[in-house]
């Protein structure tokens, strides 16, 4: 579960996780970032401080550190779930790895208002691969949903905002 552990525990997350699949060597792996609900025990950690929501990016860069820790075994590894950001993040571990890595990377290479687009783009399910960025239509439609939440509300908190969009959808 990437961003169980907030931004404190994040590499802590990761690499231990990767440290028991490493040990296990399942022929799956099926990873899912953290939607924390508003009823939950955890929300109620959101909102005294004691656990900080990573941001859709730093759950990348979890991500990307998690991927990087697990061996290259015969394992297929998958990003599948609406509440992923990358859908192409996927593949056997033994052959694929090196391409998941590169995905991850094109996404954190991006100009920080393209980064921010395919989150909120990804996230009202106008974009489904970072290659939908180069589409036209789509791409307009982002913008333009993107314009409209910034003019009801110019401060808005993206990390929270995609944290309840993500939570809606489990």
């Amino acid at each position: 579960m990437l961003g169980i552990g907030g931004k404190e525990h994040s590499e802590e997350n990761a690499i231990q996780t990767a440290d028991a699949l490493n040990m296990i060597q399942p022929d799956f792996i099926r990873v899912h970032a953290t939607g924390i609900k508003p009823e939950s025990k955890m929300w109620e950690f959101v909102q005294e401080g004691s656990f900080a929501l990573q941001s859709e990016e730093e759950i990348v860069i979890e991500q990307k550190l998690f991927l990087e820790k697990l061996y290259e075994m015969n394992s297929y590894y998958v990003n599948e779930h609406i509440i992923n950001l990358l859908l192409e993040v996927r593949g056997n571990l033994r052959t694929d790895k090196l391409e998941m890595l590169s995905a991850i990377n094109k996404f954190l290479g991006l100009p920080e208002d393209e980064k921010l687009l395919f989150i909120v783009g990804r996230r009202l399910n106008i974009f489904f691969m970072l290659d939908d960025l180069k589409k036209p239509k789509q791409y307009q439609k982002a913008q333009e949903c993107m314009e409209k939440i910034l003019q009801k509300n110019p401060q808005v908190d993206f990390t929270r905002l995609c944290n309840y969009v993500r939570q809606s959808q489990i």
